[in-house]
This record gives structure tokens, C-alpha cells and sequence, in this order.
């Protein structure tokens, strides 16, 4: 695969020699799970994958609840799932942030931006540089 004209690639002395760079025990520890419990996943020593998109409901009415707030309860995959929740976490824990938000792709994520910080009637203006 050839480089666009006009691009340029970086210099070879200015790559990150990431074996160079300090690890953080903490880091090491979010990324091993230490503090996981096993007992919380049926003993696995990992967080099993969760590959349903159904949750089951104990009766209508929970359902019904757990419809109403689809992104704080198992119902559909798309609103939470256990395995993303996991991600998210350690995602969090390693940048040292309060919370982490996973998206299936990148246009997921940059409507869910614009959907939280626009209002109605605000405008938006976008540039195409090509």
C-alpha cells in the first residue's frame, strides 16, 4: 500500500520505544485483574464473554422497567453488557478516570457526543478540507 503524495512519514528517531518506557505497577495489576472475584463470574479466573443480545426477566414488570432505562440495566446488549462493562472499567481504572464509554464505532461515538453537548436549535458547522 502506497503513501498519498504529499504525506509525510514520521522520522525514524521520533517512534516511541515503547520497551523504553517505565511501567506502572498499577498498571500491571488493572491489566492482570488483581481484585477481580472469581465468584463473581462462576469462578472463572476471567470475565466470561457475554455473547447474547436477550437478557432474561424475571416478569414483565422488570422488564418493563429495565426498558424504560435500556443503559442501566441488562436487557439488550446494545444498551449494556456485562463483557463491555468490564472493558469500560479497566479502561477507566488504567487512564485513571471516574468512567469509561465503549461505543461500536467511531460515528457511534461522535453522535453520542453531539447528541449530549447540542440543544435544539443549536447549529453546526462542518469544514471539508479535501
Amino acid at each position: 500500500m502506497g503513501v498519498p503524495a504529499g504525506s509525510r512519514l514520521p522520522a525514524a528517531d521520533s517512534r516511541v520505544n515503547l520497551a523504553a518506557m517505565p511501567i506502572d505497577q498499577r498498571d500491571i495489576d488493572i491489566c492482570l485483574g488483581s481484585g477481580d472475584t472469581p465468584s463473581a463470574w462462576g469462578g472463572s479466573m476471567t470475565p466470561p464473554i457475554v455473547q447474547t443480545s436477550l437478557f432474561a426477566q424475571p416478569t414483565l414488570e422488570k422488564l418493563a422497567d429495565g426498558l424504560d432505562a435500556e443503559h442501566r440495566h441488562h436487557v439488550y446488549t446494545r444498551g449494556q453488557n456485562p463483557t463491555v462493562e468490564v472493558v469500560e472499567e479497566t479502561i477507566a481504572a488504567l487512564e485513571r478516570g471516574e468512567a469509561c464509554k465503549c461505543f461500536a464505532s467511531g460515528m457511534a461515538a461522535v453522535s453520542a457526543v453531539m447528541m449530549a453537548l447540542l440543544e435544539a436549535g443549536d447549529h453546526v458547522l462542518f469544514v471539508n478540507h479535501t
